[in-house]
This record gives C-alpha cells, structure tokens and sequence, in this order.
C-alpha cells in the first residue's frame, strides 16, 4: 500500500482543523444566543445558569442584531468565504427557529393568536434588521422560506 503525500496529510489536517473551528464558533455563537432567543422572542426568562448574551440580564432583539452582525463583521474582516459565512448563518437562522418551534410545541401558554402574531412580528423584525437588512444574508441562503414556515 502508498503511504500517503506529505501534502495530503497536512491538506487532510487542515480541513480537520477548520471544521473544528466551524464547528466551535457555532457552537459559541449559539450559546450566546439561545438566552436571548426564549427571553425576548418568546418573553420567558432564561434559567440562572444560562450564560447571557455580553453578560447583561436584560438584553434585547437589538444586542441579538449586534452580537450577529459584529459576528458578520468579524467573517468580513477575516475574508471568510462568502459561502462559508452564507452556511454559518442559515445554521444560526435554523437554530432560532427550530428553538422558537420547540418551545412553542413544549409550552401552552404560547399556543394563542395573540402569541403567534407577536412571536411573527418579533422574528419579522429580527429579519428586517439583520438578515434582510443591509448584510442581506437571508436573500441569499438557500431555502430560507422553507425555515421559517
């Protein structure tokens, strides 16, 4: 058998690498947002060890948009492929929904129209100003429609 290229070996290192660095800063990202997702789109407070997003108890959908578009910012800085940064936040738009479905599916309470009309408008208004506002993430990710319903 041929052992392998030096070249390969370091290419099949690298790829491990950035994936575990994907894969990390998602994780990150994720956590830092989650507080924030169940306390303000659907007005619970988060459990006492969950850590909060830049350390602040009340924290708004505004600081959700900063912490994401700083995070985009930090993408652009780093010249982050375009496709990669795309992925990154269609992952980050899933989370925010699947968590605000989960919780709706888990909680009666959120099962009203009132409830309804206002978690829409919420995640409306996340979208205007970040995934549709002037970063424009949501209009290029793939299936974004299909996320959100």
């Amino acid at each position: 058998m041929k052992e392998p290229h030096a070249a390969d070996k370091f290419r099949d290192e690298i790829q491990h690498l950035l994936v575990r660095i994907y894969t990390v800063l998602l994780e990150n990202v994720i956590t830092k947002i989650k507080p924030i997702v169940l306390e303000k789109l659907l007005k619970r407070a988060p459990p006492p060890t969950s850590p909060q997003l830049i350390g602040k108890r009340d924290a708004s959908l505004k600081d959700l948009v900063i912490y994401l578009r700083d995070t985009h910012n930090l993408f652009q800085q780093h010249m982050v492929c375009p496709q990669v940064t795309q992925q990154f936040f269609y992952q980050v738009l899933q989370f925010i929904y699947a968590n605000v479905f989960n919780e709706i599916i888990m909680r009666s309470d959120l099962c009203n129209f009132n409830k309804a009309l206002e978690i829409k408008m919420d995640l409306t208004l996340l979208e205007e100003r970040f995934f549709a506002g002037p970063h424009k993430i949501a209009s290029t990710l793939p299936n974004a429609e299909l996320v959100r319903q």
